[in-house]
């Protein structure tokens, strides 16, 4: 899920915008929360009423959530995104407005936050606002399912596969993400048609994986035999036949990885 957010002067003209429905088939306030007012206009008006008590310029933080082009996303997963976006930029307990946007059937999201702490009358700071925010949105990517976008991938590396708890612990201890390394090692053997071409694929990955993988041939099977890969150059076949055939056969695994780290 795409998570942009920016800080913002005019809530009024912000609310405006929001509402507007001739870009949108559906637009539903879906949550207000600590203001006063019961819509997005008079929400917004509190806001930037507060903030005159304030030298603050920007009293509101927007952020917008784009789920994938083809993602079916419930209401439930759009204030999961909130709720975590929140936490992670340090806004809990601030007021807040959700609103929902569809079009063509595809739903996102936009969530305002006022910035400005009545108690103290100051505007909440927001360091590190935008590397936060991309983070979550890797997250929200991997625990949805998601194929990552190339601006999030690893080494160019395509979503990651479930992973077993030996495999998670094990990722962890290479200081990785558990959920990206597998993919280095699966895709290696399905992109790769001849032992020379899949050698060269794991030298490349060595570039971005240094703990797990090294500049070492032997190095590279050991670490891939250790999560399991189908038959391959980590069981030595004696021709690369046998890998061909187990790269055409072979099929993600259906166990759910945990959540968090286990260890």
């Amino acid at each position: 899920m795409i998570v942009k957010g920016s800080q913002r002067g005019g809530p009024r003209q912000l609310a405006a915008h929001l509402m507007n429905d001739r870009d949108n088939d559906h637009v539903t306030v879906h949550e207000l929360r600590g203001f006063m007012a019961d819509d997005l206009y008079g929400a917004m008006a509190e806001a930037q009423a507060i903030a005159k008590g304030t030298k603050c310029q920007q009293p509101v933080f927007s952020v917008s959530f784009n789920p994938p082009k083809d993602a079916d996303v419930s209401i439930d997963v759009l204030e999961d995104a909130a709720d975590r976006a929140e936490s992670a930029l340090g806004l809990e307990g601030q007021p807040r407005a959700i609103i929902i946007h569809e079009k063509n059937g595809r739903r996102h999201a936009h969530v305002v936050w006022s910035r400005i702490d009545p108690e103290a009358m100051k505007a909440v700071n927001l360091p590190f606002y935008k590397s936060r925010l991309n983070e979550l949105s890797k997250e929200l990517y991997l625990d949805n399912g998601w194929e990552l976008p190339e601006g999030h991938r690893t080494n160019g590396w395509k979503n990651p596969l479930n992973f077993t708890l030996a495999e998670w612990q094990q990722a962890k201890r290479l200081d990785l993400d558990p959920r990206e390394i597998k993919q280095v090692f699966r895709d290696a053997l399905q992109q790769s048609d001849n032992q020379k071409s899949f050698k060269a694929r794991w030298k490349s990955a060595a570039i971005s994986w240094p703990k797990a993988i090294g500049a070492a041939s032997s190095r590279l099977i050991s670490t891939a035999n250790r999560f399991q890969l189908p038959a391959g150059p980590a069981s030595k076949p004696k021709s690369w036949k046998s890998v061909s055939a187990a790269r055409k056969s072979y099929r993600p695994s259906k166990r759910s990885r945990p959540r968090r780290n286990p260890g």
